[in-house]
Formats: structure tokens, sequence, C-alpha cells
């Protein structure tokens, strides 16, 4: 029993001493690549060591670009269609869109899109939504993730390393507790080493398609550009007006014939109310005229006793 004891003590120091070596090791790689373990590791290093890589030349560095622009148009079918063919035509893909309309007489529509366009390819994809549509804004918004990018490659390389030391443990152990303690070690080592890979593939696709964020509006005018002549101007505000006064006079006429029948039925009420008052009116006046002669005619008898 107690010898049992024992070993178990000197297994567990045995395979503490090689998880020590195993941690050394990877240490000593990864400064050998200029990038060393507590660099990698959040909350550890200085902040200087860790978003600064003078030798990295510029080829090589992870730039993330982020695209919006606010269009316009008259041709709402053709600028939404014209939009999907460029996202086929040059290798992107719609990530989500949505539209919606106005709720009034005459809706106008209105749509929005995230687009993602090979960052190559997306100067050429926007200069055929500027010839399709008409811009009123636009941004252009970058990201340095070199940093983050190389500090998280150097922790994936090291959590590779280790796991293929675990391996190698694995078949040279000879207890059922130094098996069971290696493959919990190296289950949470693969987990992370999947988080790693996740992340450094969002950050690819971060750097290799550009975001293109688009919102598209359906106008009955465009809006005047600065190089728009006063007249211009002049000619689109009377068009509007003339627009606006004809939905005007139209809402008008519809309201009137909802509202028709109640006034005809009002009307006849008020005439059949005022006739009965005239009729009323009538019957007393000739009441009150002989109330006053029978008192005249009984004030000059009583004159005369």
């Amino acid at each position: 029993m107690i010898r049992r004891y024992f070993m178990k003590k000197i297994m567990a120091l045995l395979l503490s001493a090689l998880f020590m070596l195993a941690a050394f090791c990877s240490c000593g790689n990864a400064e050998s690549g200029d990038y060393n373990n507590e660099e990698s590791m959040p909350g550890m290093g200085s902040s200087d060591e860790m978003t600064s890589y003078p030798d990295i030349e510029s080829a090589d560095r992870k730039i993330s670009k982020t695209y919006r622009l606010t269009l316009e148009t008259t041709s709402y079918d053709e600028a939404v269609e014209a939009i999907k063919t460029a996202v086929e035509t040059f290798g992107g893909y719609v990530a989500s869109s949505s539209e919606q309309s106005t709720g009034t007489s005459n809706p106008l529509r209105y749509a929005s899109y995230t687009i993602r366009i090979p960052q190559d390819k997306v100067e050429e994809y926007l200069d055929v939504i500027r010839t399709e549509c008409q811009v009123l804004r636009e941004s252009l918004s970058t990201e340095d993730i070199t940093a983050s990018y190389y500090d998280t490659q150097a922790r994936l390389d090291s959590l590779l390393e280790q796991e293929e030391r675990l391996t190698a443990l694995l078949d040279t152990a000879d207890s059922l507790d130094m098996l069971i303690t290696l493959e919990d070690k190296l289950a949470d080592v693969r987990a992370e080493i999947n988080a790693l890979y996740s992340q450094i593939q969002r950050m690819e696709s971060s750097v290799d398609y550009s975001y293109v964020y688009l919102t598209l509006n359906e106008v009955s005018s465009l809006t005047p550009s600065d190089t728009s002549s006063y007249w211009t101007s002049v000619g689109n505000t009377i068009v509007d007006a003339f627009s606006t006064f004809v939905d005007v006079l139209g809402s008008i006429f519809i309201a009137f014939i909802w509202v028709f029948p109640f006034l005809l039925v009002g009307g006849v009420i008020a005439i059949v109310i005022i006739a009965v008052e005239r009729r009323k009116k009538k019957r007393k006046g000739p009441q009150m005229n002989s109330t006053s002669e029978d008192g005249n005619h009984t004030a000059d008898t009583e004159e005369k006793k």
C-alpha cells in the first residue's frame, strides 16, 4: 500500500517535470521566431511589444478596409440588379440585405446591403456603383490588425507544438492516472487551438474581403449636385412643389368622397329640423295675436266703467 502511494507521487512529479520542460521548450522556439509566448498571451508583456512590428514588410501587413456609401436613384430596380450583378462579377457575396418602402400614397423603396468584395477588386466594384447610382455620402475606414494577427498566430504555433508533445507522451503513458491527465490536458489544448484557428480565419477574411455597406434610396428626382446650375435646382423645386400640390388635391378629393354620405345624411336631418322649427313659429304667431287682442278689449272695458 505504502509502495503504491510513493509510486503515484513519483509519477506525479515526473509528469509535472515533463510539462515544465515542454513549456520551456515552447517559449524558446517562440522566441527564435521573434514572438515569445509571454507576448502572445493577453495582459502580459508591454503594449509597445504587442502592437509594434517594425520588421514586417508593408506587403505582409494586415489591413482591414470598410466602405460606407449612401446612394439614391430614380431607377430602383435597375440599380438593385446592377449592385447584385457586380457582386458576382467581382467574386464577392452579399452577407446581408433588407428592403423596405414608405407608407405614403406614392411609396418609395429603400434598401441596405452588407457586401464582401475581394480587396483587390473593391475599387472596380465601387466604380460600377458610382456609375449606376448617385452617391450622396461615401467614407472609408481602415484598421491595422497586424499585431493581433501575428500574436494569435504565435500562440497557435506554440499550442500546436504542445499538442505534438502531449500526443507523444500519450504513447508512453504507463498508468491510468497519467493517461487520464494527459487526455484532459490534450482536450484543453485542442479546444484552444480550434478557437485560435477560427479567430485567424475571421481576421484573414476581413483582410481578404473588404466590407462594403450600401444604403440605396429610391427618389422621384435626384438631389442636385454641387455642379448643377441654379435654374436646374429651381426647376426641380417647382416640379416637386407641383407634384406635392397634385397629391394634396387628390387626398382632399378622396377625403370628400369618404365624408360625402355623412354630409348628405346630416343635411337632410338639418332641413327637417329647420322645417319643424319654422312650423312651430307659425303656429305660435296667431295665438299670440289673439291673446293680445283679448287683453286690449278687457282694458278698454275697465276704463269705461
